[in-house]
């Protein structure tokens, strides 16, 4: 990541559930179209999950970029707020409607990496950038990056220290 390989990561046991955007939409879709689903709690997930080490490794690979990952205390969250585990029941939303999960995790990752190599000039900018989230950093913090993948990386790791960062002020 720009001359360094280190990412610095908190606890990397937990497991998450991920779901690609297409499969949520049509979940969302699905339960708005039966009515049986009406004041009713509905997952939309694939039912799998990965470890945040295993995903990473599996991005690794992906972006055929390696990098070497220390464990940060800081970034450790205290024993009772971490949740070791997210994993979707989608039991109901595949009983009551038509849905299923069209994405693998893996096909997620490859339409998002390629998506983001597509599109990688729309995330330069001449002075600050700002995230979804809310955070702004300075696209000097990107410069020098040889690749999509190095800016993609060091894009997560910007956002990581800056915790939250700034708002951006409408």
């Amino acid at each position: 990541i720009a001359g360094n390989k280190e990412l610095s990561l908190g606890n990397l046991e937990p497991t998450r559930d991920f779901t690609f955007v297409k499969d949520t939409a049509n979940g969302f879709y699905e339960i708005f179209e039966n009515y049986n689903n009406f004041g009713e709690v509905v997952n939309i997930g694939n039912n799998k999950e990965i470890s945040m080490e295993d995903l990473l490794s599996l991005l690794s690979n992906k972006l055929k970029f390696q990098f070497e990952i220390k464990t940060d205390t800081k970034r450790i969250r205290p024993g009772k707020s971490e949740v070791e585990r997210l994993c979707c029941d989608n039991s109901k939303i595949l009983a009551n409607t038509n849905w299923k999960p069209n994405y693998s995790l893996d096909q997620g990752l490859d339409l998002t990496i390629n998506w983001i190599r597509e599109n990688i000039n729309n995330f330069k900018v001449k002075d600050e950038a700002y995230t979804g989230s809310g955070i702004i950093f300075n696209s000097s913090e990107l410069n020098g990056l040889k690749a999509p993948e190095e800016s993609i990386i060091k894009t997560i790791e910007i956002l990581e220290n800056k915790g939250k960062g700034k708002k951006k002020i409408n």
